[in-house]
């Protein structure tokens, strides 16, 4: 079974293809295969699966993050994903960001998590994009709540 994933709408929404945060865990080896390489979860850690490039937290029986990692030129993922708007998988922060404004999505830096290397975004949508050298590396939704400001 093939499936679609249209670049642009992960970047925005965090969705990629049928795949989302909460999704059951059994949909994914079911749809991908056996990942790659599976790290199964210890006491307080979750579990880890990996198919190329692309990543998946697992938390009991839910997936709760989404990966992708870009920031190289040949980006490895499950030969059944058909992955649209992936051209140019390493852009640039302003093409990112007229693609969050197409989608009304909002976006702030995460000052925590930046260095001299690494700018860090968190969306109104929760995905988190992480830039080096002005170029977009990885790309990651999950229902954690990331910000350099305290709640308290």
């Amino acid at each position: 079974m093939n499936i679609q994933v249209d670049y642009f709408t992960f970047i925005a929404t965090g969705e990629f293809g049928i795949f989302k945060v909460g999704t059951l865990w059994e949909t994914v080896p079911s749809t991908l295969g056996e990942p790659q390489l599976y790290e199964p979860p210890h006491p307080g850690t979750a579990a880890l699966a990996r198919y190329g490039d692309l990543e998946f937290t697992i938390l009991g029986e839910e997936v709760i993050t989404i990966s992708l990692q870009v920031d190289h030129s040949n980006v490895e993922l499950p030969d059944n994903i058909i992955m649209m708007n992936f051209e140019n998988a390493q852009m640039k922060i302003i093409e990112v960001k007229n693609i969050l404004k197409s989608h009304s999505v909002t976006w702030e830096r995460v000052e925590l998590l930046c260095d001299d290397w690494i700018d860090y975004y968190r969306t109104s949508a929760g995905v988190h994009l992480s830039f080096g050298n002005n170029l977009l590396g990885k790309v990651g939704v999950s229902n954690f709540n990331i910000s350099g400001v305290s709640d308290r």
